[in-house]
Formats: C-alpha cells, sequence, structure tokens
C-alpha cells in the first residue's frame, strides 16, 4: 500500500511541486506544434491539388502549353512548400530545446522571463522566413508564366495581409497567368519575380529587426518592473519607535529604531 501511494500519489504530487510537470508540458507542446506544422502543410499542399476548387481541375481548363508549364512550375513550388513547413518546424523545435534547458524558478517567473520571450522570437521569425519562401513561389510562377500550385498562399495570406502585403503576394502567387507577349513576360519576370525576391528579402530583415527589438524592449520592462517591485519595502515606516537611556532619559536614539 505504501509503495502504491508513493507512485501514485507522493511521486506525480512531488513532480508538480518541482515544475517539471509546466516546463515538460510546455515543452512537449511546442513539439508536438512542430510536428502538426510538418504534417498539416504537407496535407494542405497536396490536398489543394484535388477536390471541386483544386489546382488541377483549374489546371486542365487551360491549354495544353499551358498545363505543361503549370506542372512543372508546380513541382517546385510544392517542393519549396514543403521545405517551408519543415524550415517552420525546425525553428519551432530550436526555440523547444532552447526553453527546455532554462532553468525553472517557479511557474510565474517561467511564464514572463522564458517562455513569454521564447514565443516572441518564434512568432517573428516564423513570419520572417514565410515572404522569401512566397517570393520564390512567385518567382517559379513568373518564369514559367504559369500559375503553380502552392500551400503558402492560403498559410500567408491571412498573416501578411495586416502588413500590407496582401496584393503583392497574391500577384506574384498568380503572375504567369497574365503573361502577354516576350516583353510582359521579361516584364513581369523582373518586377514580380526578382523584385519580389527583393522585397520580401527586406520584409524578412525588417520583421527581424523589429521582433528583436520588441524583444529587448521586453525585457527591459521586465527589469523595470522587477526593480520597482524590490523597491516598494523601502517605503515602509517604522509603525512605532523605543524608548532609549542613553544621552539621558527621555532621548530616542537613532540606532534603536
Amino acid at each position: 500500500m505504501k509503495e502504491l501511494y508513493t507512485k501514485l500519489i507522493d511521486a506525480p504530487l512531488n513532480t508538480l511541486d518541482k515544475g517539471d510537470l509546466f516546463q515538460k508540458g510546455i515543452y512537449y507542446a511546442l513539439v508536438l506544434v512542430a510536428g502538426l506544422v510538418v504534417l498539416g502543410g504537407v496535407f494542405g499542399t497536396l490536398f489543394g491539388l484535388f477536390g471541386e476548387y483544386g489546382y488541377l481541375k483549374m489546371l486542365f481548363n487551360m491549354t495544353g502549353f499551358q498545363i505543361a508549364r503549370g506542372i512543372v512550375a508546380s513541382l517546385f513550388t510544392i517542393i519549396i512548400s514543403i521545405v517551408t513547413f519543415v524550415a517552420i518546424a525546425a525553428i519551432i523545435l530550436k526555440r523547444a530545446n532552447d526553453l527546455n534547458a532554462k532553468p525553472y524558478n517557479g511557474l510565474l517567473h517561467y511564464l514572463y522571463r522564458e517562455l513569454a520571450p521564447t514565443m516572441l522570437k518564434i512568432y517573428g521569425e516564423v513570419l520572417a522566413v514565410l515572404p522569401i519562401m512566397m517570393a520564390l513561389t512567385g518567382f517559379i510562377s513568373a518564369l514559367f508564366a504559369a500559375y503553380a500550385h502552392s500551400a503558402l498562399g492560403q498559410a500567408g495570406g491571412a498573416l501578411f495581409a495586416a502588413l500590407g502585403m496582401g496584393d503583392m503576394l497574391g500577384m506574384g502567387m498568380s503572375a504567369g497567368m497574365y503573361v502577354d507577349g516576350f516583353a510582359a513576360y521579361i516584364k513581369t519576370l523582373g518586377m514580380t519575380g526578382i523584385g519580389g525576391i527583393l522585397i520580401s528579402v527586406l520584409v524578412s530583415f525588417m520583421l527581424l529587426l523589429g521582433t528583436y527589438v520588441a524583444l529587448e524592449v521586453y525585457n527591459y520592462l521586465v527589469i523595470l518592473v522587477t526593480n520597482f517591485v524590490k523597491f516598494i519595502p523601502r517605503f515602509a515606516f517604522p509603525l512605532w519607535v523605543q524608548r532609549s537611556d542613553r544621552g539621558g532619559a527621555g532621548n530616542i536614539d537613532a540606532n534603536d529604531l
């Protein structure tokens, strides 16, 4: 009975008191998210090929040469999509491992000193990956003058609509469908293809810059709040004074306060 109590009651509660449950729970949750990103990305990429509104149905409504270009271009963009989801998962897994190696000094401390900065890094670094990969997809679309299939448009469109990049990225994804003549092809390839890559690199850099500036600001605010909390006890006033016999009766010595 004692061994059963130790195994089922004592050991789990000791684990809870030490914080291992919270630390490991957060770590495995991030690992699970990384795995779901890969599985969901692969599934979304392949699932988008089929169905009533799938890429293949749209593609085979085109002419023969457009179909051929679309198939070849899509082979590249599908690979780019899958590589992007794997890269995002790798970022999450890397930050999860870094977080798991951090010391645990209480749940509240762990949440605001370790978890919050880590989540901020993950968010910014994932956002920084998407513009470049989506611009590469746009470049392939422009290069082959074809509408190339990719799941990145659906995955990243909503994220970048708030940044005002939705129209540019959408044009990059479908630029090949509107090319009419060699001059238009060169213009589209230069402006939407190559230009889109250059812009996306700049956007990715700015996203990383903003992320790490925000991280510095957050850490600075944490220091300010922490120091203020430490400073609060200095406002305490003594509730009484002690009468001292030193220096004559009735005098108060500062050392007795």
